[in-house]
């Protein structure tokens, strides 16, 4: 099934499509289990700096690491 079809299920508003747990929910179905695990540790990890890191735990990502995570998942979809 086309990544398009699955947006329909968790995109309610055109503001939400910009929002990254819809797009982790929409493209995590899809993602090889490892990746998947990486890409929720790199949005844990955005959502702890994004909120001046007052929750969630530190990540023990690298940014390069982040930044091959982020690729991997681009060249994936």
């Amino acid at each position: 099934m086309p990544f398009n079809k699955f947006s329909l299920d968790f995109v309610k508003t055109a503001k939400e499509i910009d929002k990254l747990s819809v797009i982790k929910s929409i493209i995590s179905p899809k993602l090889p289990a490892e990746l998947v695990e990486k890409f929720a540790e790199v949005v844990e990890f955005r959502n702890r700096l994004a909120h001046g890191k007052r929750f969630g735990k530190q990540s023990m990502l690298t940014y390069d690491e982040i930044a091959q995570t982020l690729d991997d998942v681009l060249n994936f979809i």
